[in-house]
């Protein structure tokens, strides 16, 4: 019998056996191969953009993108993403701030723009957004850019609330204040519009920088009279220094007002209210037939006892108050009605109006109390009242 030379069969069959024992060795615990050692790697990370992402495209209703630092390829990403999604009903922006003094970057698209571009001005855009949050650099004092927001505000017709949240006197240029206007004019699907201290900083006068002033103003006021989809309007118009200040027109904002049918919650922050004023703000109140909600700053804003020319006097805004037909609720929320004779008044108001079934002031006044009280039990002994007609 030939005998069969064996030694290439064992050298494989012990190549094998190394193999399948380095394999098991490092499936187990990383293995070890003339002393290295093999660890497994560690899973990524999900960044925050990747996060973003993720809860998009599983039908987040609400996506807060501020404060998100975004290259401009995520920023895309994202506002692709936005588009498609017919879940998602509230966004958060961060504006970006424009930089000082550098013309090709004020040119640049900001990831901001970006995501409004991409999620709402493509061909194929967003339609399931209704609220749109827009938040400021973060920064007190920066001039920031509107950009995208204004062709989105003409174009969208699904929004229904636009908010922007100013942290402190951030401003707006000339050009960007005006189109952002337009835009609004021109819209006809908001019914909530939040508006911050509309100041500007591209005075020629740097001392007359980052107020308010008429020509701004003069644009609210064109809206107020005609916008006609706007139920709740929420304005703080600052301090008024800017060019033609001096002329503020308070007393065509009331008329607008007056003219305004759809209005039916207002919040009035900042200075509405002066002597040249005091009667078109007191014929409002008494004529309105549409407004039910009122909030307003404290009346001691407006009122100063020393004073020779008292912005607003008490005891004609409690009469305007009682002859009211409309309102339901009135939130003076901060403020204090010391004087005995001022508050019987106020009392009295509440007893004439028919409407009012709620106040809201200065929660650590007693008066509050004798408030809630007669409101309880004049709702107790009346029906239901409807305003006239």
């Amino acid at each position: 019998m030939m005998k069969t030379d064996c030694s290439e069969d064992v050298t494989l069959y012990q190549e094998i056996v190394k193999l399948r024992a380095k394999s098991r060795s490092t499936s187990t615990n990383g293995g070890a191969e003339n002393g290295a050692t093999h660890h497994q790697e560690t899973p990524e990370v999900p960044t925050e953009v990747q996060k973003i992402l993720q809860k998009i495209r599983s039908a987040a209703k609400t996506i807060d993108l501020s404060f998100l630092d975004m290259k401009d390829e995520e920023a895309r990403e994202i506002g692709e993403a936005i588009a498609s999604s017919q879940a998602l009903e509230e966004l958060t922006l961060q504006l970006d701030s424009l930089p000082a003094g550098d013309e090709q970057e004020e040119d640049k698209e900001r990831p901001s723009e970006i995501v409004l571009t991409t999620a709402f001005l493509c061909d194929h855009p967003n339609t399931s957004v209704r609220t749109l949050i827009i938040e400021a650099s973060g920064t007190d004092g920066d001039m920031m850019r509107l950009g995208s927001l204004s062709p989105v505000l003409r174009e969208n017709k699904n929004l229904t609330k636009l908010e922007i949240l100013w942290h402190g006197d951030d401003g707006t240029t000339r050009s960007e204040t005006q189109e952002f206007f337009d835009s609004l004019l021109q819209n006809t699907t908001l019914r909530t519009l939040v508006l911050p201290s509309l100041v500007r900083w591209d005075f020629d006068d740097s001392e007359d920088g980052g107020f308010i002033d008429a020509e701004t103003f003069s644009q609210i006021v064109k809206l107020v009279k005609e916008n006609k989809s706007i139920d709740n309007l929420q304005l703080f118009i600052g301090e008024c220094r800017g060019p033609g200040s001096q002329d503020l027109n308070l007393p065509g904002f009331y008329a607008a007002l007056k003219s305004n049918s759809t209005i039916k919650t207002l919040h009035l922050r900042g200075d509405f209210i002066t002597r040249d004023a005091e009667s078109d703000f007191l014929e409002w109140i008494e004529r309105t037939r549409s407004l039910e909600e009122l909030h307003l700053d404290p009346l001691e804003n407006y009122y100063d006892a020393d004073a020779d020319d008292v912005p607003l006097r008490y005891n004609l805004f409690f009469r305007s108050l009682r002859n009211n037909k409309s309102l339901k609720k009135l939130v003076l929320d901060g403020t204090i009605i010391d004087e005995e004779e001022s508050f019987q008044e106020f009392m009295d108001a509440i007893k004439g109006n028919s409407t009012l079934r709620e106040i809201v002031f200065d929660p650590d006044n007693d008066r509050g109390e004798a408030v809630q009280e007669l409101l309880q039990s004049r709702a107790a002994t009346s029906p239901e009242r409807d305003p006239a007609p």
